[in-house]
């Protein structure tokens, strides 16, 4: 029974406005607002290539995993600002522009891409929830407690 088009509907607890973009998965759903589909597009794709050049950068055995997964101190911003436009493994991504990430480090201030994420509220209380992300072209799932992204205010995700 049709009761209306472009018109909210709730799944489970989750709400799905009109325009909203869906992904869902074996792992669950995930409902983007559409005003933050392009940053959410962009933010992961730039977590990816930093993902990337934080992967060689460990195996290499230049940066420790501590190092790669906090924010990035300005030495590594310039590291990877050196890397990025030669790379190959970049290539794909250099359409992305980290310019105001590294301003935000030379200037001193946290150069995490979470930091740098438009500040909304989530439509859902905390809890466990498993995502699912790529690393290396390799699909996963990653299980997360949000409590803490939703008290920062930068988690832009209904999740069920």
């Amino acid at each position: 029974m049709l009761v209306g088009i472009n018109v909210p509907i709730q799944v489970g607890e989750a709400v799905c406005m009109p325009g909203d973009v869906v992904l869902g998965t074996e792992a669950g759903i995930i409902f983007v607002p559409a005003h933050l589909a392009e940053t959410c597009v962009i933010d992961a794709e730039k977590t990816h290539v930093r993902d990337i050049f934080g992967f060689q950068r460990l195996h290499e055995g230049k940066y420790s995993a501590a190092q790669i997964d906090s924010a990035w101190e300005l030495c590594m911003w310039e590291d990877f600002a050196e890397w990025f436009p030669v790379a190959p493994e970049s290539e794909e991504y250099r359409h992305l522009d980290f310019t105001e990430e590294l301003e935000n480090a030379r200037k001193g201030g946290v150069s995490s891409p979470a930091v740098l994420l438009p500040r909304v509220r989530a439509r859902r209380p905390a809890g466990k929830y498993i995502i699912n992300r790529t690393i290396g072209r390799k699909p996963c799932c990653v299980t997360f407690n949000p409590a803490a992204v939703f008290a920062a205010g930068f988690f832009p995700f209904s999740i069920v």
